[in-house]
């Protein structure tokens, strides 16, 4: 087994004859902190939907731990072995807080079972008893993830 989380070699991405991503290559071992920085357009987003099987790579190599990307089973391990924090909130307002915790559970074919459990897990650690029945676009900007 490998001690490289992310393995990235000659990453492109084009958009006809928009080239996003120039060859990007990079290596994170597990446990060590890495950090993506750039300005505006250097292909920070990119690289990040690309690492999380969100959007296709023009060419390159990119594993993710044991996995190699683009390799269907892979990609479907790869997207059960990482968490990712997106800059914009993507709950729904119109759902309650028990809603959204459920839903972004089930986008992971977790079962019932490990629904309600990993739902208790949350709920108890974020203390979530006292609004998991509000609509999650009716929190305060302190209850909720998303400041404006």
């Amino acid at each position: 087994m490998s001690h490289l989380a992310i393995e990235v070699q000659n990453l492109t991405k084009s958009y006809g004859t928009v080239e996003a991503l120039k060859g990007i290559s990079l290596r994170v071992n597990k446990g060590e902190m890495f950090a993506l920085l750039g300005t505006n357009g250097a292909g920070k987003s990119t690289t990040i939907e690309i690492l999380c099987t969100l959007l296709k790579k023009s060419s390159g190599m990119v594993k993710m731990t044991d996995f190699t990307l683009d390799q269907k089973e892979h990609n479907d391990l790869i997207r059960k072995s990482i968490g990712v924090v997106f800059q914009q909130s993507l709950l729904d307002p119109k759902l309650t807080v028990y809603e959204n915790i459920i839903h972004r559970g089930r986008i992971y074919h977790l079962s019932k079972g490990d629904l309600a459990e990993n739902y208790q897990f949350v709920s108890s650690y974020l203390q979530l008893e006292d609004i998991q029945h509000k609509k999650y676009g009716a929190l305060s900007g302190g209850q909720s993830v998303e400041q404006t």
